[in-house]
């Protein structure tokens, strides 16, 4: 029989700082590419190039939540597929060490 890890649990980040790293990255990951792609919409007034950069924001976007992943992720978990949520959450507690609550 085979010996498999167990799979573990993302505890309950306990701090309001930590919370605020949670979501701020969350956000940056989810909602940046939509707002640049408006800003350089607006700011060069075509929509073809604002299209583009919002295209061009969400692969960056997508590159960076896998590098972040791949950091926090354990490696008997990384063939679940996680929330930009999740990955900020495993991020913050894994990679810079905020306290959590283990119940």
């Amino acid at each position: 029989m085979q010996n498999i890890p167990p799979i573990e649990v993302l505890p309950k980040i306990k701090t309001f700082k930590c919370n605020l790293l949670v979501y701020l990255i969350y956000f940056s990951l989810s909602y940046s590419p939509i707002i640049l792609g408006i800003i350089m919409g607006y700011y060069y007034s075509d929509i073809f190039i604002g299209f583009t950069s919002f295209i061009a924001f969400m692969l960056a976007s997508g590159i960076i939540g896998s590098k972040l992943s791949d950091e926090a992720i354990p490696l008997s978990q990384r063939e679940f597929e996680y929330s930009n949520l999740d990955i900020a959450k495993w991020f913050v507690i894994r990679v810079l060490i905020c306290e959590t609550n283990k119940g």
